[in-house]
Formats: structure tokens, C-alpha cells, sequence
């Protein structure tokens, strides 16, 4: 397998890792090596008409392998966004309720009910 190929394949399994750690903690940093490590492809991918026909052979398989990761990625990304705008709506609405939430003015002679 090239080596360009074996860094993008790493690179998509590490995203893959951080897209399902529920803190996102180095997600920016792995999406980075991804967009790196697909420049390098990409150069090899130019190439390959240069290659013998072995190499372009064991490059293919290799691309495919990609594309199967990629999409694998492209659905823990979807997931992770998903999941990110339903934390959102509930952040929002518990926002507007506590918003809507007023104590008694203290000149009002009012209570507070922390209960209802």
C-alpha cells in the first residue's frame, strides 16, 4: 500500500475516533491531518500513470478502502451534528424558560414559589 494512501486511511480512523468522543476534543486537529494527508493523495493520484499496472492495482484497492472509510466518516459526522442540534434545541428551550421565569418585585409584596 502507498504511504500517502496508509497516512489518509490513519487520519480518517483517528477522525473518526474524535467524531464519536463526546467532547470533540482534537477534532480540528485530525480533520487538519485528513485535509493533509488528501493533498498528499491527491499528488500520488497524479502519478499514477506513471506507475506499473502492480501499483496502480494496489493503489486502487487502496482508494476504495478510502471511499468505504470516507462515507463511514461522512456518517459519524452527520450523527455528531445531529446530536449537536438536539443539544441546541434543548439548550434553547431551557433558555427561554428560565427566561420566562420572573421572580416577584420585592416592592410587590409577592412570593417566589421555587416548587411550581
Amino acid at each position: 500500500m502507498p504511504a500517502e494512501v496508509g497516512r489518509l486511511e490513519q487520519a480518517l480512523r483517528e477522525l473518526l475516533t474524535r467524531l464519536e468522543d463526546p467532547r470533540g476534543e482534537g477534532l480540528e486537529a485530525a480533520w487538519e491531518r485528513c485535509r493533509s494527508a488528501e493533498a498528499e493523495l491527491m499528488a500520488l493520484l497524479e502519478r499514477a500513470r506513471e506507475m506499473g499496472a502492480d501499483e496502480r492495482e494496489e493503489l486502487r484497492g487502496g482508494v476504495q478502502r478510502l471511499v468505504r472509510l470516507n462515507a463511514v466518516a461522512r456518517q459519524a459526522a452527520a450523527r455528531s451534528q445531529d446530536g449537536l442540534a438536539a443539544e441546541l434545541v434543548q439548550a434553547r428551550r431551557k433558555h427561554a424558560q428560565v427566561r420566562g421565569y420572573r421572580t416577584a418585585e420585592p416592592t410587590s409584596g409577592g412570593s417566589c414559589d421555587l416548587a411550581g
